[in-house]
């Protein structure tokens, strides 16, 4: 059923991308910068961008026992454009995370894991610096196992998500852009939040 639910999203939604887009080329003249029936080289139809995370996190529980986590992460991407307003490619993200348990004990338990993710994203731009997006996601994660000692095994644990949203970007060359995703597969009983925002660096876009 989520499935079906992810798939009809997807379809709605660019479809009135599309016809957005659609209506804004035809009521421009030939002389703006869409692209004309000239081949373009590969190279040009390509962009790039990449986003940047670095996070603290404390708590405590009863007073005693308490955590802190610090992550770092990078998200790399390359879109091809098909023509000015639709293009797709490859996303990844890597996340470093360290975490501390401190049970109360006297004794600190660490953490520490890799956490990646890839997939394809669709993106539809029919405003200058507004932009629709689709994305599917793989990831794997590391999660605390078993105790040993001073440290927590590592399990692996994968998931999917796919991420429908909309964007904006600042336009030019270099431009920054803040993205708002939601996860239609998200069950609704686990403790990952279906929603995703995010900052990064285009170039090209």
């Amino acid at each position: 059923m989520k499935n079906i639910v992810a798939i009809t999203g997807i379809i709605v939604l660019f479809a009135l991308c599309i016809d957005t887009a659609e209506a804004q080329r035809t009521s421009r003249s030939s002389t703006d910068d869409y692209f004309d029936d000239r081949p373009a080289a590969f190279k040009d139809r390509l962009w790039y961008g990449g986003g940047f995370n670095i996070g603290f996190q404390g708590s405590s529980f009863n007073g005693r026992n308490s955590s802190s986590a610090f992550n770092l992460g990078v998200s790399p991407k390359v879109g091809y454009k098909f023509n000015k307003w639709l293009s797709a490619g490859p996303r990844a993200e890597l996340l470093w995370l360290t975490q501390r348990y401190d049970f109360g004990s006297g004794d600190v338990v660490k953490f520490n894991t890799f956490n990646v993710g890839i997939g394809p994203f669709l993106r539809a731009k029919p405003l200058e610096n507004f932009f629709a997006q689709a994305e599917f996601q793989y990831l794997n994660v590391g999660v605390p196992g078993r105790q040993n000692g001073s440290s927590f095994e590592t399990v692996r644990l994968s998931d999917e998500r796919f991420w429908v949203g909309a964007g904006y970007t600042s336009g030019g060359a270099v431009a920054t852009e803040l993205v708002l995703l939601y996860d239609l597969l998200d069950e609704g009983n686990t403790a990952n939040l279906p929603i995703d925002f995010r900052f990064g660096l285009t170039w090209n876009f």
